[in-house]
Formats: structure tokens, C-alpha cells, sequence
């Protein structure tokens, strides 16, 4: 498991360090688009890059970690533990996915008649379109209800 662990760590730097150079080397023409526009955006967009580099340095500093700190918590860890700790971490997964309450977003595709008559429908109520299909949609929830 440690030779293992040991070979991946150092695949994931090896793989790393060049992704870092092309995430940084894709940066810089957007910093010159940024100092030849009046657009901030294109900095937002450099710095968006550059944290992405170092996420990914991070990564591989992350891997070469674990897997040292794996191969001394191998001896220490007791078994008992660790299933307890994975089965712990699954319920709270599945806890959290099921009590998720935030509102869902559905996107619907409707042909282009049919869009042109939701608008003209939505322009009597004095709505748009969205609050139109909004009300269609709950008062059929409460009508099947």
C-alpha cells in the first residue's frame, strides 16, 4: 500500500508542475488583455488563473503529505476506528444530501409558438414569462395535491 500510495503522490507532481506552467502561461496573454482594455474583468479572470495554479501545487503538496502521513498512520490506526470514521462520514453525506432544502432550479426548452404564447399570456397579466411559468407550475402542484 505505501509503494503504492508513494508512486501516485509522485505522478500527481509530476503532473502538476507542468499544468501549473500552462495555467500561468494562459494567464499572462489575458493580464496583457487586461492592460490594453478598460475592462476589469480580464483581471479578474488572471487572478482567477492564478489561484487555479496554486490550487493545483496544493494538490500535489496535498498527495505527497498523505501519503507520508499514511504510511505512519498505517501501524497507529485501529481498524475498528477507521470504520467507524467511514461510516460516520457516509451518513453525514447521504444527511446532508437528503435534507438539502435550497431551491431547486429547472431549466424547460419550449418551442418558439409555444414561448410566443407564454409571452402574450404574460403580457395580459402584466407578468413575465419566468413568474408566468411559475404560476402555472404551482397551481398544478396544487391542483394535483
Amino acid at each position: 500500500m505505501s509503494n503504492q500510495s508513494r508512486h501516485l503522490s509522485n505522478r500527481i507532481a509530476q503532473l502538476s508542475s507542468p499544468a501549473f506552467f500552462v495555467i500561468v502561461g494562459f494567464s499572462l496573454p489575458v493580464l496583457g488583455k487586461f492592460f490594453t482594455t478598460d475592462s476589469r474583468v480580464y483581471f479578474a479572470y488572471f487572478i482567477s488563473f492564478i489561484v487555479f495554479a496554486i490550487v493545483v501545487i496544493l494538490i500535489a503538496k496535498l498527495a505527497n503529505l498523505v501519503s507520508y502521513s499514511a504510511e505512519e498512520m498505517q501501524e497507529k490506526l485501529n481498524p475498528t476506528l477507521a470504520v467507524f470514521a467511514c461510516f460516520t462520514l457516509s451518513g453525514i453525506l447521504i444527511w446532508c444530501a437528503l435534507t438539502d432544502m435550497r431551491p431547486k432550479k429547472v431549466e424547460v426548452t419550449f418551442e418558439t409558438f409555444v414561448y410566443q404564447e407564454l409571452e402574450e399570456m404574460a403580457k395580459v397579466r402584466n407578468m413575465t414569462v419566468k413568474q408566468l411559468i411559475e404560476l402555472i407550475t404551482l397551481s398544478k402542484l396544487s391542483d394535483s395535491n
